[in-house]
């Protein structure tokens, strides 16, 4: 029996198509902070998002994001971070992977900090150049325990019929923060081109912790 899609399915295939990485939505999480890892230590940090697509009141899950962030503190200021992302589309037989690389630079400590990753798919997506300027502003809820980051981003993309895109994420972080971390994450994410025409939204849970020497007072 022949099935008829939903709107908001025919929407997400041609927003998957002409919006972002072709056959899914790119990774937009954040899930990190403003805080600095701090020299000679590592970062080791595990997330699972689930991303939706939402137009004219309606909502889908389209898929699912599965990552490892890992990040090297060059100096006090000036940190280093990889992003792997393995992600499952619902609608189609083939996952995809995607990797990110970039310095983060320490603008007030604890407080604010500019992150620029350059990412692009694995495989068959190998052509599908992204750059990620991000800002992080973290607030203290309560001293090294608990936090909240919001953090807009840019996505410009280098890929034919690829549109550029706006983020805004908005995370709570709970543990002895400057050894590890528990994350809960949302975030949205439109099109520049089109921003009136519906939305992908994220749910992320994660956790974080860092490797070194001694950490970071």
């Amino acid at each position: 029996m022949k099935t008829t899609p939903s709107p908001v399915g025919l929407l997400l295939t041609q927003g998957i198509v002409v919006l972002f990485l072709p056959s899914c939505a790119p990774v937009f999480s954040e899930m990190q902070s403003a805080r600095m890892i701090g020299e000679n230590q590592f970062e080791l940090a595990g997330s699972y998002s689930s991303v939706s697509f939402s137009d004219d009141g309606e909502q889908e899950q389209v898929q699912t994001n599965t990552g490892v962030q890992v990040g090297y503190g060059i100096s006090d200021k000036v940190d280093i971070r990889g992003r792997f992302e393995h992600i499952k589309v619902n609608d189609f037989d083939e996952n995809v992977n995607v990797i990110g690389l970039g310095p983060k630079f320490r603008l007030i400590d604890r407080y604010m900090s500019f992150y620029i990753p350059v990412g692009n798919g694995l495989g068959d997506y190998n052509d599908n150049w992204q750059v990620h300027p991000t800002m992080l502003f973290t607030f203290p809820l309560a001293k090294d325990i608990l936090e909240i980051t919001v953090a807009p981003k840019y996505l410009l993309t280098f890929c034919e019929g690829c549109n550029d895109g706006f983020a805004l994420n908005a995370g709570l972080a709970i543990g002895e923060l400057d050894r590890f971390a528990v994350r809960l994450e949302y975030g949205l994410l439109k099109s520049t081109d089109d921003f009136d025409a519906g939305q992908y939204n994220h749910i992320s849970v994660g956790a974080a912790i860092t490797l070194g020497k001694q950490a970071k007072k």
